[in-house]
């Protein structure tokens, strides 16, 4: 699911996440006139899904503003430490092309 939406915008997300859960929670259920059980379920499962694609999309934009900050705030190398050091070469690659681990 993370690289599904980790390159969408969030008007894409919201729309997924706002057909996943009328669509596949309440509209399925209701049209294929399944008993109480299962409308729960779907109703669990629904709501489930559209909450986990939109918590993914913001962990990916979390991490993104995180990595787009150090790059921005780096200014002398010398005062990185080992690990920042790594993060912001890994990030320059990255905004290359690059997959980087």
């Amino acid at each position: 699911m993370l690289f599904a939406v980790a390159r969408r915008s969030g008007r894409v997300v919201a729309a997924v996440a706002l057909v996943m859960y009328p669509g596949v929670a309440l509209v399925v259920p209701v049209v294929l006139g399944w008993t109480t059980p299962w409308s729960v379920s779907a109703n669990v499962f629904g709501a489930s899904m559209a909450a986990a694609v939109v918590l993914t999309w913001l962990a990916v934009r979390i991490q993104a503003q995180t990595r787009r900050h150090l790059v921005e705030w780096t200014t002398d190398l010398r005062l990185l430490n080992a690990e920042e050091f790594e993060w912001f070469v890994g990030e320059l690659f990255r905004r290359d092309g690059w997959k980087v681990e």
